[in-house]
């Protein structure tokens, strides 16, 4: 028998992943320092000599800069003006839980109040709530099914538009359709066009007759995102929608119940 020997040259690759484990969001009031703000850390002095945190003696080691030079005269004292530190509430940032389908919709409704319970002060979110709970509303008696659905509620394709690398022009910059050729038509047509195509989009008709429709952020942009289509109802954001709201009240709620 005839044998052929060969050699061949070949590589083997093995990607070790650590171990996993539950992931939790935790929400801390703390503040953070910005440049500009209007509300200043009652315990934390900080570098806004525009605020004054608090007046004390002169330390060795205080800077010249700090001293209240008319306090201390008038004080018979070297007295220094300590600067105050502006906050404004922690911004948090999301990962990614899943690695294709993101929050589900009541998830991301848990986090958006959660947020909105950290950067609303007390009297914010009440009235928040108290407009939320009051913008929902029974359907109106002459809206049927398959009604057509409302036109764009933005300025999107009405008075802005969006025209990205290539220069095609659409009406919002989370859309990739209605879009014109600004090298190839000319800014003008451009826009006449985008204006006449964003005039003829329907949102769903469903969202025409829904109790939800004042708390709702969904758009055109948002259904067409979710579903490929203008006119589909998107049921991620409905979801999220009503358990926003759901949570919101609830919250309400309790805080009432506390203030009583």
């Amino acid at each position: 028998p005839y044998k052929i020997r060969g050699f061949t040259s070949s590589e083997a690759k093995c990607t070790v992943l650590p171990d996993t484990f539950d992931m939790k969001v935790i929400f801390d009031n703390i503040p953070a320092e910005i440049d500009d703000s209007e509300s200043y850390s009652p315990d934390k002095k900080g570098n806004d000599c525009s605020e004054t945190f608090q007046l004390r003696e002169y330390i060795p080691g205080d800077s010249i800069k700090q001293i209240h030079w008319k306090l201390s005269e008038k004080l018979d004292k070297v007295i220094v003006r300590e600067a105050s530190l502006p906050v404004q509430k922690s911004t948090f940032v999301f990962w990614d839980k899943y690695a294709v389908d993101g929050f589900s919709a009541k998830e991301a409704a848990k986090y958006g109040v959660e947020w909105d319970k950290l950067r609303f002060t007390d009297e914010q979110f009440l009235k928040r709530a108290e407009a939320m709970r009051d913008g929902l509303c029974l359907p109106a008696e002459d809206v049927c099914d398959g009604a057509p659905g409302e036109g764009i509620l933005c300025r999107a394709g009405r008075s802005s538009f969006w025209i990205n690398w290539q220069g095609a022009m659409t009406p919002c910059g989370m859309m990739t359709e209605p879009a014109f050729s600004v090298p190839e038509l000319g800014f003008d047509e451009a826009w006449a066009r985008t204006k006449s195509a964003a005039a003829a989009i329907r949102l769903p008709s469903d969202c025409v007759s829904c109790k939800y429709k004042n708390a709702c952020h969904a758009c055109a942009a948002m259904c067409v995102t979710e579903t490929g289509k203008f006119d589909k109802r998107p049921d991620y954001v409905c979801e999220m929608t009503r358990e926003s709201v759901r949570l919101t009240l609830d919250e309400y709620e309790k805080r009432k119940k506390n203030e009583d």
